[in-house]
C-alpha cells in the first residue's frame, strides 16, 4: 500500500477518488490546488500524485514541473476532461507515469495507481540498489585509498629503513677503518647530519664524572651555546643519559624540567636527544642532537640508537688503540731510560775500572818511587860526600858532578811519579827524621861491604822535622 495525493479543484472528484483508494488500503491526502499540493509534498512523503491538468492559477502540467523539482521520486498520474495531444506529450515529456481521461472508473484509477506504486517500488529499489552500489563503490575506493596509502607508507618506511641500513653499514665500515677517537667522532657526526639533518650534533667523551666535548657539527654556531663547556654526569639531558643508562628524548627543552642547564635553553634549541655510547658495561661517551624546530627524535629511536651502537663499537676499538699506543710509548720511554741507565752504568763501571787501575798503578808507582827515592838519597848523598873529598882539578870531580846531575834528574822524575800517583797531592810535610835515617842506613847496608860495620844511635824522641 502507498501514500497517495489527489489534486483536483472539484470536491466531489476528490472525495470519490479518495474513497476508491482508501477502500483499496491506501493512505490518501487531497488538495484543491497546486500550492496546497506542494505544501503537502514538502511536509509528508508521498508515493503517487493523482492530479487534474486543469487547476486554478497553476495548471497540472506546471505542478508536474514543480513536483519534479521538489520530489523527483514521486510517480505522477495526469487526469483531464479535455485531453489534447499537446498536454499529453508535455506531461509524458516531464515524466508523468500515466495519462487518464475523465470520467475515470474505479478500476482504471486503481489499476493506474497500482502500476504507479509498482513503478515507484521498482524505482525505490533501483535507487536503493544504486545507493548501495555507490556506497559499496565508495567503500571500495576508500579501501583502495587506504591500501594505497598503506602501501605508500610501507614503501616509504622500507625506503627509509634501507637508507638507515645503508648509513649504518657505511658508518660501520668507516669506524672499522678508523684507529683514533677523532676519526670515529668525525665519521659518526657526519652520518648523523646526513641522515637526520639536525641543527646541532655534539659528542662528549666521558672522563670519570666529566663529559668533555670532543666534536660537534656545525663548527661555527650562531647561538649562545658554549661548545667547549664541560658537562657533568647526572646533570642535564646528556648527563642523565649516563646515569640512567638509556637514551633521553625531549620534545621541548624549554619546558622539560630535566634540562637543567640554562645555556642550553638560551641557545634557542627546542627538541633534543641524548644517546649514551657503551663500551661493554661502561658508558664512555654521549651523542647529542638538537633541533631548533619541534621534532620527534623518538620516532627514529631505533635508528639513532643503532647508530650510537656502531659509534660505540668504533669508539671502544679506538680507545683500546690509544691505550695500547700510550702503553707502547710508555714502554718505549722506559726502555730508553733503561738503555740510558745501562749505558750510564757501563760508563760508570768503566770509569770505576779505570779509576781502580789508576789507583793500583798509582799505589805501585808510589811504592816504587818511595823505594827509588831512598836509593837516590843514598846515591846523591854519597856523591856529594865524594865530591867534597875530591880536589877541584880532579877528573873524578866532573864525573861526580855528572852523577849528581843525573841524580837530580832522577829525583825530579820520582817527584813526577809521586805527583801522578797522588793525583796532584804534593807538598812539604813534617816527618819522623829517625825513621828516615834508619831507612837510609838500611839501603846503605845493602851497598857497603860486609867488613864495614854501621853503628847507629838514634834518639826515639827526635820528633817531627
Amino acid at each position: 500500500m502507498g501514500n497517495i495525493l489527489v489534486v483536483d479543484d472539484e470536491r466531489s472528484i476528490r472525495i470519490t477518488v479518495k474513497t476508491f483508494l482508501e477502500d483499496d488500503g491506501h493512505f490518501v491526502e487531497t488538495a484543491e490546488e497546486a500550492a496546497t499540493a506542494v505544501a503537502v509534498l514538502q511536509s509528508k512523503p508521498m508515493d503517487v500524485v493523482l492530479t487534474d491538468i486543469i487547476l486554478p492559477r497553476v495548471s497540472g502540467v506546471d505542478l508536474l514541473r514543480q513536483i519534479r523539482e521538489i520530489a523527483p521520486h514521486v510517480q505522477v498520474i495526469m487526469m483531464t476532461g479535455e485531453p489534447t495531444l499537446e498536454t499529453a506529450s508535455e506531461s509524458l515529456r516531464l515524466g508523468a507515469m500515466d495519462y487518464l481521461q475523465k470520467p475515470v472508473s474505479k478500476t482504471e484509477i486503481l489499476k493506474a495507481v497500482r502500476n504507479a506504486l509498482h513503478i515507484k517500488n521498482l524505482s525505490d529499489e533501483r535507487a536503493r540498489l544504486e545507493a548501495e552500489n555507490r556506497n559499496y563503490l565508495n567503500h571500495l575506493e576508500r579501501l583502495v585509498e587506504e591500501r594505497t596509502y598503506a602501501l605508500v607508507q610501507s614503501e616509504a618506511a622500507l625506503r627509509n629503513r634501507a637508507e638507515e641500513l645503508s648509513v649504518l653499514n657505511r658508518l660501520a665500515r668507516k669506524v672499522n677503518e678508523s684507529i683514533t677517537v677523532d676519526d670515529v667522532v668525525q665519521y659518526g657526526l657526519g652520518e648523523i647530519v646526513s641522515a637526520t639533518a639536525p641543527d646541532l650534533a655534539v659528542f662528549f667523551l666521558r672522563e670519570e664524572a666529566d663529559l668533555l666535548p670532543r666534536g660537534r657539527y656545525p663548527q661555527e654556531l650562531n647561538c649562545s651555546w658554549q661548545p667547549n663547556k664541560v658537562h657533568r654526569v647526572g646533570t642535564c639531558l646528556c648527563g642523565l643519559a649516563v646515569t640512567e643508562d638509556k637514551a633521553i628524548y625531549a620534545a621541548d627543552i624549554q619546558t622539560d624540567s630535566r634540562c637543567s642547564l640554562e645555556e642550553c635553553r638560551r641557545a634557542g634549541f627546542c627538541s633534543f636527544a641524548a644517546l649514551p655510547l657503551r663500551s661493554g658495561s661502561e658508558i664512555v661517551g654521549v651523542l647529542g642532537i638538537a633541533s631548533k624546530l619541534p621534532r620527534d627524535f623518538k620516532e627514529h629511536a631505533s635508528f639513532l640508537e643503532a647508530l650510537a651502537n656502531e659509534m660505540s663499537i668504533g669508539l671502544k676499538k679506538s680507545l683500546l688503540y690509544e691505550q695500547v699506543r700510550q702503553h707502547a710509548q710508555e714502554l718505549q720511554t722506559s726502555l730508553t731510560r733503561i738503555k740510558e741507565s745501562e749505558a750510564e752504568r757501563l760508563m760508570l763501571q768503566q770509569h770505576l775500572q779505570r779509576s781502580q787501575k789508576l789507583e793500583a798503578i798509582g799505589t805501585l808507582a808510589s811504592g816504587i818511587a818511595h823505594d827509588f827515592n831512598n836509593i837516590l838519597s843514598a846515591v846523591i848523598g854519597y856523591a856529594e860526600l865524594a865530591l867534597m873529598d875530591t880536589p877541584n882539578d880532579s877528573k873524578s870531580r866532573n864525573r861526580l858532578a855528572l852523577v849528581l846531575a843525573a841524580g837530580e834528574r832522577a829525583k825530579d822524575l820520582v817527584k813526577q811519579i809521586l805527583a801522578f800517583s797522588r793525583q796532584g797531592e804534593e807538598g812539604l810535610k813534617p816527618i819522623q827524621i829517625g825513621y828516615s835515617v834508619k831507612e837510609v842506613l838500611r839501603f846503605m847496608r845493602a851497598s857497603l861491604p860486609s867488613t864495614i860495620e854501621i853503628r847507629q844511635r838514634i834518639d826515639p824522641d827526635l820528633g817531627l822535622v
